[in-house]
């Protein structure tokens, strides 16, 4: 096809470094072709090609109705070609009711010759509406195909020719505008149209600069442009997961564009300020719904969904600190999602150690997702309160995640098991520091116990991070004692526990003097 033969000479021409062919080929598709006298020819556009996505239904007929025929089961009909496109074999279908026929003559049934025209005309009819249904098939997979191709080739360009500055947003905004329109019409009705146009939307949006966009004040009209389209696409996509559009591997996507969308309005300044204000309402627009779709993936879906949920999810939490909306935090606590959250950390210790020993690494970025959840939600205020409510103390000592040695837990000799063994204490200690820095003077009383009945871990790491009887460490295993005892002494601060100790220690009563021997 046209798309992939463009695709594939613009990478050999990449790799070959040849500019003036490049740059030929790069004019063709933005439209302008050069001639014999070197005229430029007004060409369609690679972004004008994409036309061969028309209405769904536009090709739709209402399947007939049948009397004789209304039971026939024409499963065994179906056959796979080589692009994996199921469709009816003709001549099987021609048998089968060649076959039903029979059967009544075969009983002695005598049939009216109004009954015969009837049955004549079903059988026309639906080897016409099976033919039919054939063809739309195989269209519907040509146009999948098409559709591959074309993105594949805008993936293509973007990167062979290295756009810089205004001509990359300029080229990302162009393809935005080409996609969108059929990204939203295919978001939720057709999953494998959807699919591709959602992992174009990624990539496109991944690409981007925000920092740039949000600071670049030489065209205000062109700024809100951009902003206007990230925020369309962000739409598309919470209508599509709240109408839990898709497999879970579509949904990863729209959760990932979501996810790069709220990271990119949030980190990038005050550019992105009414961009924020809009988003938090459709967030509050869409209500409950959405985010309990969410959080049913994060619990419920396959690893890689289940991750890309309590990611988004932390996203929302983000944004709403940022913004000081409680609306998503105060959503999630109502929804128990933060109760089953802390729950979830009763078995942190015994699922870490399984991480550690298979190397499971779907299952540790899922962690590290409802880690960096947790940590999200205790550096809002009322995060913070509701993860204490919900028994954050009790679930970590049930866990006894704090009550060993991590030497006595990990063979020392197995550096990587033991560095990942203290990174699991390093984000499980900061969710502690954060909750209790958060809430102010309300839960100190919880973190000194904290600190008290494990006072052996603190001291020993404190020890081995001032490197008393540390012994021979690799560098990454001392960043990550060092973490843990940075952890612990903003706890051991937000908590007074020095000064606290203090005052519990006894007072020694000074000796009377012996005045007689």
């Amino acid at each position: 096809m046209t798309f992939e033969y463009m695709s594939i000479e613009l990478c050999s021409v990449s790799q070959k470094r040849l500019p003036n062919l490049k740059r030929r080929i790069f004019d063709a598709l933005n439209g302008q072709l050069k001639g014999d006298d070197n005229e430029s020819i007004p060409i369609p556009t690679v972004f004008d090609l994409f036309d061969f996505l028309g209405p769904e239904a536009q090709w739709d007929i209402e399947p007939p109705t049948f009397n004789y025929y209304r039971d026939l089961d024409l499963r065994t009909c179906l056959d796979e070609d080589e692009d994996s496109v199921a469709t009816y074999d003709i001549d099987k279908v021609r048998e089968i009711l060649l076959l039903k026929r029979n059967e009544g003559r075969s009983s002695g049934q005598v049939i009216s010759k109004e009954d015969a025209e009837a049955i004549d005309k079903e059988e026309t009819l639906l080897l016409q509406y099976l033919a039919f249904s054939n063809r739309q098939r195989h269209m519907n997979s040509y146009r999948l195909k098409v559709l591959k191709s074309w993105t594949n080739l805008l993936l293509v360009m973007f990167e062979s020719n290295e756009f810089q500055g205004s001509a990359r947003v300029s080229f990302l905004l162009q393809a935005l505008q080409a996609a969108l329109p059929s990204l939203e019409s295919y978001g939720s009705d057709s999953p494998d149209e959807a699919l591709e146009l959602a992992k174009l939307a990624k990539m496109l949006l991944f690409k981007m600069d925000f920092s740039l966009t949000a600071s670049d004040e030489s065209s205000h009209t062109v700024g809100n442009l951009i902003s206007d389209k990230l925020f369309q696409v962000f739409q598309i996509c919470l209508q599509a997961i709240g109408k839990w559009a898709g497999n879970s591997e579509l949904r990863s996507i729209y959760y990932a564009i979501c996810y790069r969308y709220l990271t990119g309005i949030v980190d990038k300044g005050s550019g992105f300020l009414p961009g924020r204000q809009k988003t938090i309402k459709s967030v509050q627009l869409y209500g409950e719904r959405l985010l309990n779709v969410i959080s049913d993936d994060a619990y419920g879906s396959d690893p890689q969904c289940q991750t890309a949920a309590l990611i988004v999810l932390g996203a929302f939490v983000n944004l709403g600190r940022a913004e000081e909306d409680p609306y998503v935090v105060n959503t999630l606590n109502k929804l128990n999602v933060i109760g089953v959250l802390v729950d979830s950390l009763k078995s942190v210790l015994q699922e870490w150690l399984e991480i550690v020993q298979t190397n499971n690494l779907d299952h540790q970025l899922y962690w590290d997702a409802k880690l960096s959840l947790l940590l999200q939600l205790c550096q809002t205020r009322d995060g913070a309160k509701y993860v204490l409510h919900a028994n954050l103390f009790r679930s970590l000592e049930v866990s006894g995640l704090f009550s060993a040695d991590p030497e006595l837990e990990i063979d020392p000799a197995n550096t990587v098991a033991l560095e990942k063994h203290y990174t699991i204490l390093v984000r499980v200690a900061r969710i502690i520091g954060a909750a209790i820095l958060s809430r102010g003077s309300h839960n100190v009383v919880q973190g000194r116990r904290f600190l008290t009945d494990h006072r052996m871990l603190v001291m020993h790491v404190l020890k081995r991070s001032a490197g008393i009887g540390a012994g021979h460490m690799s560098r990454t295993l001392e960043d990550r004692v060092e973490e843990l005892a940075d952890a612990f002494m903003v706890l051991i601060t937000a908590t007074d526990f020095l000064e606290f100790e203090e005052q519990q220690a006894p007072v020694e009563k000074p000796r009377t003097p012996l005045l007689f021997h």
